[in-house]
């Protein structure tokens, strides 16, 4: 059976109540993938101890060449680079070359090959009946992505990786805002695919990426937030908007955002209920809040400027502001739950499709999957609770200070327990991981009926890696 490529990717952008922290997004599918041109090993081929991954006998890199397969099932990997998204399937990845992958069968073994021109491996001869199988993908100047609990059903397997550098084939915009007083958060996004400016550092300068040659709008939108917030609600007043039409860029460029003559916002007045089961540590504790942003692109649109609990304690009162940009369609209404903790990421949030509206909603929270302990080894074993069936669920792992996704993991749907794989070996795990403290995270989450899009996404607070 293909595999729709379910690679766990992590998309920083903004933490939905403070906005001085990171908001995580979980995996999302990726493309199907075909045997054609595969680089190839078979499992049975594996070298004594001691041999590395270059050795002929284990490894047979080059379009249409590698050993024969064994008597056994085969794995299929396909690699490619993650297109920056809100939570969008990436049907389109780019193949990656000379991405180092590997797998560690289910008898014990570890094979280890790299990809071709198109992105391709294959591993032969693996024999099933002994159990499950991981594998890993990470090239340099990329974060690693993987799959664990692989079984002879996941016969192809899609792992996109994430640039750790200005994302490729985009141009850079720099600017500051102008008319504006520092302090607040400040999101520059533009109508077009790119990497939009997520910052809550109190500057006015940003940075931000688009796709060459094609015509843009920026928007520019600043907001006062504090956490923790007074009565579990929000109060969170507009510094201002802006908003500009743009010709196409073909190289680095300047833009400065006049803030003084922006848009003024719509301002809606909506509701939404808290989960109602009485277990709920969501229902107990959590703040909530809404923000309005575009699925493709990552443009901010909106947030919450007030919001309280209401009388009976079930639900959320808040009003939006938001501005309108008829030339996107693609809007959503994204209902935020945050646990109160140290790191500020024990949230929940789920979209419904279109512009906040007035009137009460029910979005149907995940609740947040509960971790076992606070520290956990590197490549031990992690257990955590879930609170509800039918999800699927994400490991991975963030560098400190700068919570940069390092590594993401899938597990098999509705786990409780997984183990990160280590890196290939020609990766060296000091130099990847770096000096800084490592930190991991569980998040669990559904996608919308067509398959395109997470619906609900759960996350926990990082917790101490030991390596």
């Amino acid at each position: 059976m293909k595999d729709a490529g379910r690679s766990a990717i992590v998309l920083l952008g903004w933490l939905v109540a403070g906005c001085d922290g990171d908001h995580l997004l979980g995996t999302i599918p990726g493309p199907e993938t075909t045997d054609a041109d595969d680089g190839e090993v078979t499992v049975s081929d594996v070298p004594d101890e001691g041999d590395g991954p270059d050795d002929d006998a284990s490894v047979e890199t080059g379009d249409d060449g590698g050993a024969e397969a064994d008597a056994g099932g085969a794995l299929s990997v396909f690699v490619g680079r993650n297109r920056w998204s809100w939570g969008v399937v990436t049907t389109d990845p780019v193949p990656l070359a000379d991405v180092w992958v590997a797998l560690d069968s289910p008898g014990g073994e570890r094979v280890e090959l790299q990809t071709g021109a198109d992105g391709k491996a294959k591993f032969n001869g693996i024999d099933w009946s002994m159990g499950t199988a991981s594998v890993i993908a990470a090239k340099e100047g990329h974060s690693a992505a993987g799959r664990v609990g692989l079984t002879s059903a996941d016969s192809e397997v899609t792992l996109l990786l994430d640039e750790l550098g200005p994302p490729t084939g985009m141009v850079e915009i720099t600017g500051t805002a102008l008319h504006l007083a520092p302090g607040g958060c400040l999101f520059v996004t533009a109508t077009v695919t790119g990497k939009g400016n997520y910052s809550c550092d109190g500057t006015l300068d940003y940075t931000l990426y688009v796709v060459p040659g094609v015509p843009f709008q920026l928007v520019g939108w600043s907001q006062a937030s504090t956490y923790p917030v007074p009565s579990r609600g929000a109060d969170w007043p507009v510094l201002g908007t802006a908003r500009l039409d743009h010709p196409p860029i073909t190289g680095p460029t300047t833009i400065d955002l006049d803030f003084a003559a922006g848009p003024t916002p719509t301002r809606v007045r909506t509701s939404f209920a808290l989960p109602s089961s009485p277990d709920s540590l969501l229902a107990a504790f959590a703040s909530g809040s809404v923000l309005v942003r575009t699925r493709e692109t990552g443009m901010l649109l909106g947030r919450t400027v007030l919001a309280e609990l209401n009388a009976e304690g079930t639900g959320f009162d808040t009003y939006v502001d938001f501005v309108v940009v008829p030339e996107v369609e693609d809007v959503v209404t994204e209902y935020d739950l945050v646990l109160p903790s140290a790191g500020r990421w024990n949230s929940s949030w789920t979209v419904e499709e279109g512009y906040p509206t007035e009137g009460a909603h029910d979005p149907g929270f995940l609740e947040v999957p509960g971790f076992l302990t606070s520290r956990a080894a590197l490549h031990g074993t992690w257990r955590w609770e879930l609170y509800d069936a039918g999800v699927r669920v994400t490991v991975g792992v963030l560098r400190e200070p700068d919570l940069l996704g390092l590594v993401s993991v899938d597990a098999p749907d509705d786990t409780t327990t997984a183990t990160i794989p280590a890196l290939p070996s020609a990766i060296v795990e000091d130099a990847f991981f770096g000096a800084g403290t490592i930190l991991g995270f569980v998040a669990a989450f559904r996608l919308d009926p067509s398959g395109r899009y997470i619906q609900r996404l759960a996350q926990t607070d990082p917790f101490s890696l030991e390596r």
